[in-house]
């Protein structure tokens, strides 16, 4: 079952199957269900948490592609296998991936 993003982030560091809202990469005609990936959460600072943050910690003005920050809306992303990844926002549903019995 679907789970939206908007409503439960999945368990960070571990790969689910995701659905993502850039598009298809080929054809307008391809088919439902096509824009699966798999993923997995990595958090990041908050715009609010790298504020609070002193001015000697090196987070404070260090970034990530995890963090709250310009293209990025939300303080995670979701990583691919390889050196992809997504912006939080483009991820909007996930679901467990069964582990083989």
């Amino acid at each position: 079952m679907w789970v939206e993003t908007s409503k439960q982030l999945p368990p960070e560091g571990k790969y689910v199957l995701a659905r993502h809202n850039r598009g298809t990469w080929v054809d307008r005609d391809d088919q439902d269900n096509v824009n699966c990936v798999v993923v997995k959460l990595k958090k990041g600072l908050s715009k609010m948490e790298r504020a609070q943050l002193p001015e000697h910690d090196v987070r404070k003005h260090t970034y990530t592609c995890d963090d709250e920050d310009g293209n990025n809306l939300v303080p995670y992303s979701f990583h691919c296998f390889g050196p992809d990844h997504f912006f939080g926002q483009s991820i909007t549903f996930w679901q467990p991936i069964e582990e083989k019995k």
